[in-house]
């Protein structure tokens, strides 16, 4: 059997949905309903697919938050001061955004990762445009703006705030990034796509240790890229990252396997 596979089998935590990432997925799901190039990641239960749909979500509420805003300063700058203020409503819609969630791509904050950086701009900047045509559509219906965001904005999407994600490292145009509501290492490639999860604590340790957690599970990493088994499993062991038990348990069943082929 897999390792890793073995690994998510027999992990501790099997209850997904009373983490946080799968409570917020729950809360929001409707939202990626109502857009026809979302409901890939609708009705799921894996984790690394509620992380994705979680960032969509994320990226919708954001979507809406800057429309209302932009929507509320406008009326309020004709009912104040009997015309556009664009100062005015810079302002006030600036002020919103600031604890929204965002990526870096060179120096700009992108707030919407499923619309292109042109969209983005307008979004961060020219907001006046959303109030006129041929802009003022897209607060009733953008399926043909949506890009991919995971192929347009890949590793640096999951390395951002969109996410509660932790870069431990990367190699070869793939990062290895730690989620502790999972306690899973995701290796991900520059697709965006996941290459392989690795599942910490099994269902056989009783108390899961999980101080330094970040320092014990670098080595882990680096057996991973260096693509020696052997070595992953000494540190999942040394590390307290797994039991001896469920290690023992796979080692017997790849030793059966072996003779079967023989």
């Amino acid at each position: 059997m897999n390792l890793y596979k073995t690994l998510e089998d027999n992990r501790k935590n099997k209850k997904d949905y009373l983490t946080r990432q799968h409570k917020f997925y729950y809360t929001h799901e409707h939202l990626l309903e109502k857009i026809n190039a979302f409901s890939y990641l609708v009705g799921k239960d894996d984790d690394f697919s509620v992380i994705r749909a979680n960032i969509l979500i994320r990226a919708i509420i954001n979507k809406n938050e800057i429309e209302e805003a932009i929507k509320f300063a406008h009326k309020t700058s004709l009912e104040t001061f009997g015309s556009v203020n664009t100062k005015y409503i810079k302002n006030f819609v600036e002020e919103r955004m600031i604890d929204l969630p965002y990526l870096l791509d060179g120096e700009d904050k992108i707030y919407i990762p499923f619309f292109s950086r042109a969209l983005n701009k307008i979004y961060r900047e020219d907001y006046i445009k959303l109030l006129e045509i041929p802009y003022s559509h897209l607060a009733r219906d953008y399926n043909e703006n949506i890009v991919d965001a995971f192929e347009t904005y890949n590793l640096r999407l999951y390395e951002s705030m969109f996410t509660h994600l932790v870069k431990i490292k990367d190699k070869d145009n793939v990062s290895a990034l730690y989620d502790i509501d999972y306690q899973t290492i995701y290796f991900i490639n520059d697709q965006g796509r996941l290459d392989a999860k690795i599942c910490l604590f099994d269902k056989y340790i009783r108390r899961p240790n999980t101080n330094h957690i970040i320092k014990r599970i670098t080595p882990i990493v680096d057996a991973y890229f260096n693509n020696d088994k052997d070595k992953l499993l000494e540190e999942l062991l040394k590390n307290e990252l797994i039991s001896y038990y469920l290690i023992k348990k796979y080692k017997h069943r790849q030793e059966k396997l072996k003779n079967k082929k023989v």
